[in-house]
């Protein structure tokens, strides 16, 4: 069976257990395009069954596969994906992720997961949560650099002011007492002040729940979408640390995928490209003083020590072969997928695992003309 996963905290990825199988596809969200979905997923899991089984025995294949048959005959999840899928799998364990950009279709057999383009599908340099809020209800949004997702909720989460706060008390609001033999009625001013309790108890709980749920954990920056009044109203209460200074100030009616990517990348972008632009100068300068390199021996030589504080890896740039980490070394191959294993992929994984921070770019923004560009702590 396959397990669908947020996170990389699964032990697929700490697993020592080959072979592994990563498989990336694009996908779209609903029926009747899912259909072609289904068929290009059962065209990359042949081209793997055919390889495992100039290698493996049949019941040895079958087992490992098992959860692939099962997923390409789950019409269900292939109503409900985003707009590609990752499904990454060895003797042990399958799991998946849905993906929030179009990727290319690719199934590999190896000494490692590929990981690369999930890495970059869910680096924190270009992710970000988009809260649509208004008095009444709200709506969060998962983003990239290319797109945004609409977060579907469990069914019984509260997402509406009267759901958490319950109906307006008319009794309450049109109550009377009396004052020296006269009678006060309680009408406007008081039923105003309710209603303004009531905004301030729904503002607290989505506050608490996107942080509690999504921030805490993904440490995403987070973009408020509302009216000014309630920016205000939010932004007096918030406890969220991730929530930015700049936010789209219009009504959220309406919003949909598209337009709050639209609106919101416009307040992401130019902070992206500033901290690239910060460490790409970061590392000529620390080039210039013998603390950076784009040497793939060099870097590869100093990962084990944890020295390699941020890497910066090519965005779509391959280099057949395999590392040697007790060596520090690595030997290119001659390897076509999907029998494949990539240095640079190696590398990506061992410095997450030695406390690095891995970060894939395009071409163009990268520092050099080498497909790697590596700062060290020391």
């Amino acid at each position: 069976m396959y397990n669908i996963i947020k996170t990389l905290d699964h032990s697929i990825f700490t697993s020592q257990n080959g072979p592994f199988i990563s498989l990336y596809q694009p996908a779209h969200r609903g029926a009747p395009q899912s259909e072609k979905d289904i068929i290009q997923f059962k065209n990359l899991t042949k081209d793997i069954e055919r390889h495992l089984e100039a290698n493996h025995d049949k019941d040895a294949v079958k087992s490992i596969l098992e959860p692939f048959y099962t997923l390409r005959e789950d019409k269900a999840f292939w109503n409900r994906t985003a707009d590609g899928v990752a499904v990454f799998a060895n003797p042990e364990h399958c799991v998946v992720f849905h993906l929030n950009h179009v990727v290319e279709p690719f199934s590999s057999i190896g000494d490692n997961l590929y990981l690369i383009p999930l890495y970059y599908s869910r680096q924190l340099v270009y992710s970000y949560h988009v809260l649509t809020l208004n008095s009444d209800a709200f709506a969060l949004f998962d983003c990239d650099h290319e797109s945004c997702r609409k977060i579907r909720f469990d069914e019984d989460t509260p997402t509406t002011k009267e759901e958490v706060v319950g109906t307006p008390d008319v009794e309450r609001q049109h109550t009377h007492a009396s004052y020296g033999g006269g009678a006060m009625y309680h009408g406007h001013d008081d039923a105003k002040d309710d209603v303004e309790k009531d905004i301030k108890r729904f503002f607290k709980h989505v506050d608490a729940f996107v942080y509690d749920h999504f921030s805490k954990q993904d440490k995403q920056p987070l973009i408020l979408y509302a009216l000014p009044e309630h920016q205000t109203r939010f932004r007096a209460l918030s406890q969220n640390p991730f929530l930015l200074e700049e936010g789209v100030k219009e009504s959220d009616n309406n919003v949909d995928e598209d337009r709050a990517y639209q609106k919101a990348w416009k307040i992401m972008a130019p902070k992206v490209d500033q901290y690239i632009d910060r460490l790409t100068s970061e590392f000529q300068a620390a080039k210039a003083r013998g603390k950076a390199s784009d040497d793939i021996t060099d870097i590869v030589s100093h990962i084990k020590s944890g020295r390699v504080e941020t890497i910066l890896i090519e965005k779509d740039r391959t280099l057949p072969g395999l590392i040697d980490m007790e060596k520090g070394t690595y030997e290119p191959h001659d390897e076509t997928p999907p029998i494949f294993n990539d240095i640079l992929n190696q590398i990506a994984i061992n410095v997450k695992d030695y406390g690095g921070e891995v970060i894939i770019i395009e071409k163009e923004r990268m520092p050099t003309d080498s497909p790697l560009a590596a700062i060290y702590r020391f």
